[in-house]
């Protein structure tokens, strides 16, 4: 928790922005699903891989690992489209590795066999990556990632703690987003964003009176994770995405979420204890001044007993086991 501020902040919290991909989820995305369109795999994935060696993206990683020890070439104009996909130029083939909205925005059409194929991976919550060798859909791959052991759990605590807010953000498609979403119990979701969207999501619930936080740990989430009142980073997220963070969950686990908000609530809890304390004891030695029941020596006695009971009560925070209702 760095700093005051940021704890003051986060313990205000009403609504809580997950980002999904290595928040809630694993964020170590396996292949699922393999669709062939070219009768010639082992080629269309050679072709791929080398590609996506380019990206550090967990969906780029995936499909690397599934390729396995194919041939690799040399891609060339590699060009990453944010929020799409890769595409280059491979050992003279035109290849695009990433999601339809990349397909489309190159002209490729997708014919219905395979746009059969598409909405029935999706719907077992799978992401979709489409590889398309020189202007043709080659191959489509769904990747899963397992959803964390500790998430469902987390944000029903979250709810329990009043937070009513709770609401997942992704760049994968609707279908997923909503399969994966039901999962964990939210009923609020927004798919197929852009960075530059999760942070407009965070301004326009700003905007309509919500203190917000957002939890993510991808490059693509340091915009949102600077605009929220409190950006949460897990600590097994990029380096830019820890920096631009107000709380970094060393552990990386949702159940840190979960206790560093209870935390925070208390500490603010006895922070305003302690003011209270402070101010009722100088009115207490004031009016016994003015009445004549307090001299120099009772005074200092009461000082000194009020800060050490302030001292006291806030120990009761440093506790490494705090219990809490």
């Amino acid at each position: 928790l760095k700093g005051g501020d940021s704890i003051h902040t986060f313990s205000k919290t009403d609504t809580v922005v997950f980002d999904k991909t290595g928040t809630l989820t694993m964020g170590v995305p396996e292949v699922s699903a393999m669709k062939d369109y070219s009768n010639a795999s082992e080629q269309v994935l050679s072709l791929a891989a080398s590609v996506e060696k380019a990206s550090d993206h967990p969906l780029a990683q995936a499909v690397i690992r599934y390729a396995g020890d194919v041939t690799s070439y040399e891609a060339c104009a590699v060009e990453t489209v944010k929020g799409c996909g890769v595409k280059a130029v491979v050992n003279d083939h035109d290849v695009l590795v990433g999601n339809q909205r990349l397909m489309e925005q190159d002209g490729i059409e997708l014919p219905e066999q395979i746009k059969q194929d598409l909405s029935d991976v999706q719907n077992t919550g799978a992401s979709i990556v489409l590889i398309s060798i020189d202007k043709k859909v080659a191959m489509l791959l769904g990747i899963s990632d397992k959803i964390k052991a500790d998430a469902k759990k987390s944000i029903a605590d979250l709810k329990d703690m009043g937070i009513s807010d709770i609401i997942m953000l992704t760049g994968d498609n609707a279908a997923t987003a909503s399969a994966i979403a039901a999962d964990l119990g939210i009923t609020d979701y927004r798919a197929e964003l852009l960075p530059e969207d999760k942070m407009t999501v965070i301004r326009s619930l700003q905007d309509a009176g919500k203190i917000v936080t957002f939890v993510g740990d991808g490059i693509n989430d340091s915009p949102a994770l600077a605009a929220a009142d409190t950006g949460i980073a897990m600590g097994s997220g990029t380096d830019v995405a820890i920096d631009n963070s107000d709380v970094v969950l060393i552990r990386s686990d949702l159940e840190s979420l979960v206790r560093s908000l209870r935390i925070s609530r208390k500490t603010v809890h006895i922070l305003y204890e302690n003011i209270a304390i402070a101010v009722g004891t100088v009115i207490l030695l004031l009016a016994g001044l003015f009445a004549g029941y307090i001299h120099m020596a009772i005074g200092m006695l009461i000082h000194e007993a009020s800060i050490l009971v302030v001292i006291f009560n806030a120990m009761r925070n440093s506790s490494m086991r705090l219990k809490y209702k």
